[in-house]
């Protein structure tokens, strides 16, 4: 008999430290480094430990908080019983190989028919951008860079003066909503051939705003922080830094509100860059939590099947 259990596992990691998140990439990946801890605890357990994450995030991007899901198989005990030990030593080997880059926060045991994915009640995501505010500031930041530049180069879109606050907001506010969202998503064209259906582009933006920011350690008056923070129950692919590159492109002057509009009223894949948009850069992007109702860890509703679930019986 091969029974097994699953947990849903929170963890924060630094983009900028790894190639991408996914599996099935370069191999070294945000995935592939948290299996790789996690099998050190497991004896034997090879590919048998199952992974997936509640959120995929693009290269670059960070995560303050994001949810995975894993299965263990039982003959390795339930991890609750002793989910300090083993979160003090997943953090130590974390911290050993490769500091500051990721930390295990918590997990607990979930329903077999909990979807990390699918049971999510909202996403929040917080877009980061520092604004020089004189020409001699961006002249520094291009020529001569300070601490601060090289603090924030790695999190934050650094841009020049002209930044309009103003406009800003007022493109956020075209955002909230539900609206079909298919020209801020990256579906390339050989994707869309292999699909039989296309995929539901229509999303309800709970929150899009701009708010001030502060800065990750040095502070610098020549500079103004904002932080750009979406939320809804989920996202298409690229789609977050593609709104944030057109309300900041707005925030300039450099695309109007009409066309912001017109965009969401003719939703097509193709739209962005045949307008020559410019989509924000990953490493001011932060997914700042993924929110599940409690209920839905024991009873979900639905109650999701899973491709993991012919190892719950015998083989």
């Amino acid at each position: 008999m091969s029974l097994a259990r699953r947990y849903l596992l929170w963890i924060s990691y630094d983009g900028s430290r790894f190639p991408e998140m996914a599996k099935g990439g370069s191999g070294y990946g945000v995935l592939d480094f948290l299996t790789t801890i996690l099998r050190s605890s497991f004896p034997n357990v090879g590919e048998r430990l199952k992974s997936s994450a509640a959120s995929r995030t693009d290269r670059g991007v960070h995560a303050l908080r994001n949810a995975i899901i894993i299965q263990v198989p039982l003959e390795y005990g339930i991890l609750d019983q002793r989910k300090d030990t083993l979160l003090a030593e997943w953090n130590s080997i974390a911290e050993q190989c490769k500091p500051k880059a990721l930390q295990i926060l918590d997990f607990h045991t979930v329903s077999p028919g909990f979807s990390a994915r699918r049971n999510v009640s909202y996403r929040c995501y917080k877009y980061r951008v520092c604004v020089a505010l004189t020409s001699d500031a961006w002249q520094r930041f291009k020529e001569k860079p300070s601490l601060m530049h090289y603090a924030e180069r790695d999190y934050a879109w650094i841009l020049p003066p002209g930044f309009d606050l103003y406009k800003a907001q007022q493109a956020c506010s075209i955002f909230k909503g539900t609206h079909n969202m298919a020209s801020f998503f990256k579906h390339r064209e050989r994707d869309r051939r292999k699909e039989n259906e296309y995929p539901s582009a229509i999303r309800h933006m709970r929150h899009v705003a701009i708010t001030g920011g502060e800065p990750r350690c040095i502070d610098d008056a020549d500079h103004a922080f904002y932080d750009f923070s979406i939320i809804s129950t989920s996202f298409l692919r690229e789609q977050v830094r593609r709104m944030i590159g057109i309300i900041v492109a707005h925030a300039y002057g450099r695309v109007s509100r009409e066309l912001i509009e017109w965009l969401l009223k003719n939703p097509h894949p193709t739209n962005f860059f045949t307008r020559r948009l410019l989509i924000a850069p990953a490493q001011g992007l932060f997914l700042e939590n993924v929110v599940y109702d409690n209920r839905m860890f024991t009873n979900p509703i639905p109650y999701h099947i899973h491709t993991w679930d012919n190892e719950l019986i015998a083989n």
